[in-house]
């Protein structure tokens, strides 16, 4: 108890009794429907207040108070869906309101809702011959589906949706009770066997099924095919080879016969050996071509001396045409006798010598001398055509050509003597 709260309760009622009447109490309680954030549904709200309107009497008889004037529990709707339920009496003589309390003993005289009885899902297992039941603070009524024919209970009228409210538990209204399970349904007899088929009209009778499993008999080997439609027999592969140290000693393969008649293959040259197949070399001798200046002189064989002298012509880099290896022919090298007195110049000066380039320095007895076309042949393709070449045409066709060859070669000569190369 917190004794400042029971002190001014006390000053304010003036009286002890009040003071007995309205005692404090921890209000942190569990869930009561005591305020809108733990509101319950209506039927849960009803049963709440009836239970702290109970307490809230045996608390006053408990203290010699009586008699009570009960005030019930009154209902304050506020929505459609929403109210409350208002518990409080008083003792007979007094003007002071005695509050209800819930279980805990705490005072309390508001207790609220957020959905109606008619908001509860309908019942349907529920067993009993009265046409109303109460469940939860809630009034249920019996009625039937039309459809599978069984009974069920509702809080609301299904014609228009009305909520029957809360109801009070008495001999017209008792608690449901849960039906009984449905007797079990007993099993159909057994259907006897058909008897067995007997005439010519009986259908034919499947082969029983292949056995499976370690029970069933060994199954003996189908016979050996024999005649004409029997299916080619495999090959047997042959044994793997034996390996290791337990195999049986292979016996040595007999060399073939020698091959003896006019079919035989040729037989291949078979190695030289003996003395006869090294004959002794030729003797001779070789000397210098220690160096690029000196070429090497070798005698013997005279394939040993080619290569001799080819090995030391790659070596210092000379050919056939430039014997000193510097890179040009010996026969474009001045030797002196280009170098002749130029007159007007001094009979002591040296110069290269003037050589005039004109046409007169072409030989003209070959092809700028005189000459004529030749004399053309004739072709003839077989049966297709004949073809005379000795005619005027190709005669100057092969002119042109003789013309161009001519001045390509001119033209190669000049670039020659002037040191262009070709």
């Amino acid at each position: 108890m917190k004794l400042p709260d029971c002190f001014l309760s006390l000053v304010l009622a003036g009286v002890v009794l009040a003071g007995v009447l309205f005692p404090c109490a921890d209000v942190s309680a569990a869930n009561t429907c005591g305020t809108t954030a733990d509101a319950c549904d209506q039927g849960k709200a009803f049963d709440v207040c009836k239970d702290a309107l109970a307490a809230g009497v045996e608390y006053i008889i408990n203290r010699n108070l009586s008699p009570i004037i009960v005030q019930g529990c009154t209902q304050v709707v506020t929505g459609e869906q929403t109210g409350s339920y208002t518990c409080s009496l008083k003792a007979q003589g007094f003007t002071a309101l005695y509050r209800c309390y819930v279980p805990v003993q705490v005072a309390q005289s508001a207790f609220f809702y957020t959905q109606n009885c008619g908001s509860r899902t309908p019942q349907e297992n529920w067993c009993s011959p009265m046409d109303g039941l109460c469940y939860g603070g809630c009034l249920y009524k019996k009625f039937q589906n039309a459809a599978t024919l069984k009974f069920f209970y509702s809080t609301n009228a299904l014609s228009d949706g009305g909520n029957y409210g809360v109801c009070i538990v008495g001999p017209s209204t008792p608690f449901p009770t849960d039906c009984p399970p449905d007797p079990p349904v007993p099993p159909d007899p057994p259907v006897p066997p058909d008897p067995p088929c007997t005439g010519a009209n009986c259908p034919p009778v499947p082969p029983d099924p292949p056995c499976t499993g370690s029970n069933c008999p060994p199954v003996p080997p189908d016979p050996p095919c024999t005649g004409a439609n029997c299916p080619p027999v495999p090959p047997v592969p042959p044994d793997p080879p034996c390996t290791g140290a337990n195999c049986p000693p292979v016996p040595p393969v007999p060399p073939d016969p020698p091959c003896t008649g006019a079919n035989c293959p040729p037989v291949p040259p078979q190695p030289c050996t003996g003395a006869a197949c090294n004959p002794p070399a030729t003797p001779g001798s070789s000397s210098g071509g220690v160096d690029c200046g000196s070429p090497p002189v070798s005698s013997g064989d005279p394939l040993l001396v080619a290569v001799i002298q080819q090995q030391w012509l790659v070596r210092c880099g000379r050919s056939r045409e430039d014997m000193d290896g510097d890179g040009q022919p010996d026969w474009t090298k001045p030797d002196g006798t280009e170098i002749t007195p130029v007159p007007g110049e001094g009979e002591n000066e040296a110069s290269l010598r003037h050589i005039p380039v004109s046409t007169s320095l072409i030989d003209k007895s070959g092809f700028l001398g005189g000459g004529g076309c030749p004399a053309l042949p004739t072709v003839h393709f077989g049966h297709w055509a004949t073809v005379n070449f000795d005619s005027a045409i190709w005669c100057g066709i092969i002119a042109v050509m003789r013309a161009i060859v001519l001045l390509t070669a001119a033209y190669k000569a000049l670039r020659i003597l002037m040191g262009g190369g070709l």
